[in-house]
């Protein structure tokens, strides 16, 4: 049986089932330095991970292209995780994760556009595809993300259908499939190689 850890940013509205692995929810009051160290922690307690998911928000912006004739939505600017977001600056922090031997095989980042890379956005500071490259060559796992905006719904239980108890934190994340082109980034060299559709990573949320 695979061993799945969930990172989960409450800003995400929805939970994940702890049928998919163990969840660790972390907020905006979270240091991201202390999230990953409960990550490596939890995941040399298990033995390594074979997945380690995280669910958050990715930060996206409208562009202008070069000759200013054309405005477009850009991803790539980092993931809205913990206090400090996590983004070119601060990836160094994820290196707890590295091991020897690395304590995440792979990472899957479910998050709107996190590997989106255009050149008008790099010169702003977005370059999703570098971002989640310098990830993978930092913990040593794959990393796997989206070029695109995700579309997810999150379904209440019948309790809170029948009686409208708890909140929509408390209703169940289904992610579905992946839209846009999914990258596979490597640990050995950060060069993201698009997956075909039948090598997506699915999980029952």
């Amino acid at each position: 049986m695979a061993t799945r850890l969930v990172l989960l940013d409450f800003r995400l509205t929805g939970m994940v089932s702890t049928d998919v692995g163990q969840v660790m929810q972390v907020s905006v009051r979270t240091p991201i330095r202390e999230a990953f160290d409960r990550v490596a922690t939890r995941a040399r307690a298990l033995g390594g991970l074979d997945d380690l998911l995280i669910c958050c928000h990715g930060f996206e912006s409208v562009i202008e292209d070069y000759d200013g004739q054309l405005s477009f939505m850009s991803g790539g600017f980092g993931l809205e995780l913990c206090a400090e977001n996590l983004k070119l600056a601060n990836v160094g922090v994820t290196a707890v994760l590295k091991g020897p031997p690395p304590l995440a095989r792979r990472i899957v980042v479910f998050s709107c556009a996190a590997a989106d890379t255009h050149r008008a956005s790099k010169r702003v500071g977005g370059d999703g595809k570098r971002l989640m490259g310098e990830l993978a060559l930092t913990t040593g796992a794959r990393v796997v993300a989206s070029t695109a905006t995700q579309f997810f719904a999150a379904i209440p239980s019948l309790a809170q259908s029948l009686f409208n108890a708890g909140s929509r934190n408390d209703w169940r994340i289904d992610f579905g499939d992946w839209e846009g082109d999914v990258f596979e980034f490597s640990p050995d060299d950060g060069v993201g190689r698009k997956l075909s559709p039948d090598k997506h990573p699915h999980f029952d949320f």
